[in-house]
C-alpha cells in the first residue's frame, strides 16, 4: 500500500460493522483485510482506465504500473516495477522533465508534461501526462502519481499544420520577391535558395533549356561546381523532367539505374526535380538534394515545390520578357512605362503581403478552431488581394500587347503565354480558395453550404446525395456550424476515395439538448466491428480529425459498419436555444 493509502486510512478511519468500539476494539484481521480490499478495488479501476497510469519515487523508480502502461511499452510489470523509468524518456528532454517535477509542492501537487519516449524497438513518440506529488503528514514528498495518454498524431497534426503555414507565408513572401526579380540571374538565385528553404536543404541548382542541352545556369551549396554542366535530352534526373514535364524524386540517387555517369554526383542520397513551364512547354527544372543518408522528400513537399515552381515559372517568364523587352525595344518609352506601372502594382502586393504575415503569425494555441479562422481568412485574401493583382497584371500585359508592333510576333506570343499563367494561377487560387473555406457558409448559412457542396458533390462524383436538415441548425454557433459541414465534406471525401458507394444519405435532426447528425452510405465497407469508437493511436486520419473535431465542441462521434449495408457515421452535438 502507498504511504498516500496510509495517510488517508488515518485521517479517515474505516467504519466497521457495529458492536466494535474503544471497549471492544477491531480485529487487526479484519482492519487488513479492508484495507486489502479496498487497494484492490483501487487497482481494478485503474486497470480498466485506457490511459496509462503509474505510480514512482522521487528518484523515478516505478512502484505501479497498468495494464495500459505495459502494453504501451510492451513489457511486463515486473520488467517495470522496481525500475526506473527514466531511460524511456530521450536524453535531451531530461532537463525538462526534471524542471517540471521540482515545480510541484503541497500548494501546487498537479502538473501537466508533455515530453517524448523511447519504445523498445526505437521508435519515438510523444505523450502527455498529468502528475500529482504526494506528501505525507510531515510535508515530506513520498511518491507521483501520473496518468498519461500519447499524442503523438496530435503532434504530427501540429506539425504539418505549422509547416502549411510556413509554406503560405513562404509563398506570399516569394510571390512579392520573385515578380520584383527582373535580373535573370539573381531571380534564379533567389528561386533555388527559396526553394531549398521550404524543403529544409541547401543545396540545389536551376537548369534551363538552350536548344537541343539544359545548362546549369545557378547552384548553391555543394552543387556550386556544377554550374556550366549540359544535360541532354531524356538524360538523368533533369532530362527524364525535361522529357515528361513532370517532378521526379529518388530515395538514393547512387542506387538510381538511370543515374548520370559523372561520379561527382555519387554525393547525392535523395534528390527532387520540377519542371519550370512557359505555357505547356518546359524551359528549364529545378532541383533539390540531400547530402544525409535517410532524409528524403516526401509527397507534401513535392507538392509545395510543384506550387512553387508554378509561381517560379511566372516570375521567370517575366524576367525573360523583361530581358527581351529590353534588348528588342529599347526606344519603345510607352512599354517602360508599362513595366514600371507593373513594379509599382507588385510593390501595392509586397505591402499587402506583408499585413498577411503579420496576420499569419498571430497563430492561436487551438488546433483545430486555429486551421478554421486561417482557412477562412485566407481564402478570401487569396479571392480578393492576390486574386485582384492578378487580374490587374493580366490587364497590363493586355494593354502591352495591344501597344506592340504587328510585326513583333515572338514578343506577342511571350505576353500571350504569360498571360495564360497568370489565367491559370487565378484559377488555381480561386479552387484553393473554395476548397480552405467556402464563403456561402459564412454568408448565407449552415443549410445553403450544405446544399451546394452537396450538390457540386454529386455532380463530380456521379453518387447521389439526399439531404434532409432542419432549420434549427441555423441557431448553432459558428464554431458548431463549422464542425458539421467539415463533418459532412470529410465524410464525401472519404465515401468517394474509398467506399464505392452510389448514394449517401445525410441526415441531420434536432433531438431532445442536442443536434443528431446522420451519414449512411451502400458502398462497401472496412473490415471492423458493429461499432467502432475511435483512439487516439486510430490510424485512419481522416476519422481521427473528425473524431477530434467532435470532441472540440463536447460531442459525440462513432462510425458503424455492416457488410451489405456500408457505412454509417453519428454525431452529436450539444444544443441549447
Amino acid at each position: 500500500m502507498s504511504t498516500e493509502d496510509k495517510n488517508k486510512t488515518k485521517d479517515h478511519p474505516i467504519k466497521l460493522s457495529r458492536g466494535f468500539s474503544k471497549a471492544n476494539p477491531v480485529p487487526q484481521e479484519q482492519i487488513e483485510r479492508v484495507l486489502y480490499e479496498s487497494e484492490a478495488h483501487y487497482r481494478a479501476i485503474v486497470e480498466d482506465q485506457t490511459e496509462l497510469v503509474c505510480r514512482w519515487f522521487p528518484d523515478g523508480t516505478l512502484t505501479f504500473v497498468n495494464e495500459a502502461y505495459c502494453r504501451y511499452f510492451g513489457k511486463k510489470p515486473e520488467e517495470l516495477i522496481g525500475r526506473s523509468f527514466m531511460p524511456l524518456i530521450p536524453y535531451e528532454d531530461h532537463e525538462k522533465f526534471q524542471k517540471h517535477f521540482k515545480s510541484l509542492s503541497q500548494e501546487n501537487p498537479v502538473g501537466v508534461i508533455e515530453h517524448r519516449v523511447l519504445l523498445p524497438h526505437g521508435e519515438i513518440r510523444w505523450q502527455q501526462w498529468v502528475d500529482r506529488a504526494i506528501f505525507d503528514n510531515q510535508g515530506c514528498l513520498v511518491e507521483f502519481q501520473s496518468v498519461g495518454r500519447d499524442i503523438t498524431e496530435q503532434k504530427r497534426t501540429e506539425e504539418k499544420l505549422r509547416q502549411w503555414n510556413d509554406y503560405l507565408e513562404a509563398l506570399h513572401e516569394t510571390a512579392i520577391e520573385l515578380i520584383n526579380r527582373l535580373d535573370l540571374t539573381d531571380l534564379l538565385q533567389a528561386i533555388v535558395t527559396r526553394a531549398g528553404a521550404l524543403v529544409g536543404t541547401q543545396h540545389g541548382y536551376i537548369l534551363l533549356v538552350e536548344g537541343t542541352e539544359m545548362v546549369v545556369k545557378v547552384a548553391v551549396g555543394v552543387n556550386s561546381e556544377f554550374i556550366g554542366y549540359r544535360i541532354k535530352f531524356g538524360e538523368g534526373m533533369a532530362g527524364r523532367v525535361w522529357q515528361t514535364g513532370q517532378p521526379l524524386t529518388i530515395k538514393d540517387y547512387r542506387t538510381w539505374p538511370h543515374r548520370l555517369p559523372d561520379p561527382r554526383f555519387d554525393i547525392f542520397h535523395a534528390v527532387v526535380t520540377v519542371p519550370l513551364k512557359s505555357g505547356s512547354q518546359v524551359v528549364g527544372v529545378l532541383t533539390l538534394n540531400h547530402l544525409e543518408e535517410g532524409l528524403t522528400f516526401g509527397d507534401d513537399e513535392i507538392m509545395i515545390l510543384s506550387r512553387f515552381a508554378e509561381l517560379a515559372s511566372i516570375a521567370l517568364d517575366n524576367a525573360q520578357l523583361y530581358t527581351s523587352v529590353q534588348q528588342e525595344l529599347v526606344e519603345r518609352k510607352r512599354i517602360e512605362e508599362a513595366l514600371r506601372e507593373s513594379e509599382e502594382h507588385y510593390r501595392i502586393l509586397l505591402n499587402q503581403a506583408c499585413e498577411m504575415q503579420e496576420t499569419l503569425r498571430s497563430l492561436s494555441k487551438e488546433v483545430l478552431r486555429l486551421q478554421e479562422e486561417e482557412r477562412k481568412r485566407i481564402s478570401r485574401e487569396l479571392h480578393d488581394e492576390i486574386g485582384q493583382a492578378l487580374t490587374a497584371i493580366n490587364m497590363n500585359l493586355e494593354m502591352m500587347k495591344k501597344e506592340i508592333e504587328p510585326d513583333k510576333k515572338n514578343l506577342h506570343k511571350r505576353i500571350t503565354d504569360t498571360q495564360n499563367l497568370v489565367t491559370q494561377m487565378m484559377e488555381s487560387i480561386h479552387q484553393f480558395s473554395r476548397e480552405l473555406r467556402p464563403a456561402i457558409l459564412d454568408d448565407l448559412g449552415l443549410i445553403p453550404a450544405l446544399r451546394s457542396y452537396t450538390k457540386s458533390f454529386a455532380e463530380r462524383t456521379g453518387i447521389r446525395v439526399y439531404l434532409r436538415t432542419t432549420s434549427a441548425v441555423e441557431k448553432l454557433d459558428s464554431e458548431r456550424k463549422t464542425v458539421l459541414y467539415r463533418i459532412v465534406q470529410e465524410s464525401l471525401t472519404n465515401v468517394s476515395k474509398h467506399a464505392q458507394a452510389h448514394k449517401v444519405d445525410i441526415r441531420i435532426r434536432k433531438l431532445k439538448g442536442r443536434i443528431c447528425l446522420i451519414i449512411q452510405d451502400d458502398g462497401k465497407t472496412a473490415r471492423m466491428g458493429r461499432q467502432v469508437f475511435l483512439s487516439r493511436q486510430e490510424k485512419r486520419l481522416g476519422l481521427l480529425g473528425m473524431q477530434e473535431r467532435v470532441r472540440y465542441v463536447n460531442g459525440k462521434f462513432a462510425v458503424e459498419s455492416e457488410p451489405g449495408k456500408g457505412t454509417t457515421i453519428r454525431v452529436e452535438i450539444p444544443f441549447k436555444v
